[in-house]
């Protein structure tokens, strides 16, 4: 990882990425460089299983796993020609406090099943 400055790449580790480097000498290889992104925390996820997996399964007659994969078909599902589902792991911090909004609203709206906010549960 490092982050550009001026147009710079400035490394975290740079003696560590010049010996790998060196450890792929005469073979093809390929850089990738791109934004860095903080997927969901491991807080957003004990919330997700301890609280909303939790008491829409128990609510609902579902197993944990069943309950996630549920939310995950109605919540992250991709069109096209066929029909794929994100993984939740793959979610930004962002894009999965999203994610649990979604399912709060959904829930209190048609459910009626009220999931308390990250800060009035203990996790």
């Amino acid at each position: 990882m490092g982050k550009s400055e001026k147009g710079i790449v400035v490394l975290d580790d740079e003696k560590g990425f010049t010996e790998h480097i060196k450890s792929l000498d005469g073979k093809f290889i390929q850089l990738v460089v791109r934004r860095y992104r903080t997927n969901r925390s491991n807080n957003q996820n004990k919330y997700y299983w301890g609280v909303v997996i939790k008491i829409l399964g128990d609510e609902l007659g579902y197993m944990p796993d069943e309950m996630h994969n549920a939310l995950r078909w109605k919540f992250l599902r991709k069109g096209g020609k066929l029909e794929t589902v994100k993984s939740t792991s793959s979610l930004t911090t962002i894009e999965f406090e999203e994610y649990l909004e979604l399912i709060r609203i959904w829930a209190l709206r048609d459910l009626e099943i009220n999931i308390p906010l990250p800060n009035e549960v203990d996790i």
